[in-house]
């Protein structure tokens, strides 16, 4: 699972892209968010492929200070937005009564499995809403892509891994990269000391599994005007690219 937060003054920007192997009727995706988004698209995977590759660790060292930031109607469900999303049925819903979301949802061919109900019990004691995403009719697993979601500015950047894990795999990675004007690091776990010598891969598990999983590795944290900008793409999936180094200043991975 690959995130993307891009955090400005003026927007909160979420991008999310998650794996999937399956049926397309049987493609379920529901995301606990704080607030309503402001707008929900699409995001070029090949964007995110080439995030990717430029941010690899390079194991050098430095010395900046680590910040993050760490996290409403009651009854009936409230629908705070229906709409097609690339090829994407997505909705935002909310109610402090868990099992009213679940049967406005699976009324509405989402679907959500018992695994999910009691996490969404605890998102919703929370505060928490829900994006529920399903594929649209016609659409295939091959036209999954990535979401993009705006937020309004302040929005915390946090990832809600109880969900996760329904469907994680036992070594399953999940890499977030943070575009904003400075150095960001975990706010609720550890970040965690991984030695660079051997397979780092490895190393990061086994680092991982010392504290439970519940820890964090700084790969990179540069800014963005050292990463090369020399791709030959261009098109969508460069402007997509462009654009979000061009409007932070520093990228945390």
């Amino acid at each position: 699972e690959r995130i993307v937060f891009a955090i400005s003054d003026e927007r909160t920007t979420m991008i999310a892209q998650v794996r999937y192997v399956g049926a397309p009727d049987e493609f379920a995706w529901i995301l606990p968010i704080g607030v309503v988004p402001d707008r929900m698209d699409t995001f070029p995977i090949g964007a995110l492929d080439v995030l990717d590759d430029l941010s690899r660790p390079t194991f050098s060292s430095c010395g900046v200070d680590y910040e993050y930031y760490g996290s409403p109607d009651t009854g009936p469900v409230v629908v705070h937005a229906e709409e097609q999303v690339g090829p994407y049925e997505a909705a935002v819903v909310e109610s402090d009564d868990v099992d009213a979301i679940v049967a406005w949802l699976r009324e509405r061919d989402f679907r959500v499995t018992e695994a999910m109900i009691p996490l969404m019990a605890e998102y919703a004691g929370e505060g928490m809403m829900f994006l529920a995403l399903r594929l649209r009719a016609g659409a295939s697993v091959g036209d999954i892509e990535p979401l993009l979601m705006d937020f309004p500015a302040g929005t915390p950047a946090s990832i809600p891994l109880r969900m996760t894990a329904i469907a994680a795999q036992p070594e399953m990675a999940i890499r977030v990269f943070i575009l904003a004007d400075r150095k960001y690091g975990p706010g609720n776990w550890s970040e965690l000391d991984v030695p660079e010598d051997g397979n780092w891969a490895v190393n990061v598990a086994r680092a991982a599994d010392e504290f439970g999983g519940l820890g964090w590795v700084t790969e990179t944290a540069v800014p963005t005007s050292t990463l090369p900008r020399d791709w030959s793409f261009a098109g969508e999936t460069g402007a997509a690219l462009d654009a979000l180094l061009d409007e932070h200043r520093y990228l945390t991975r």
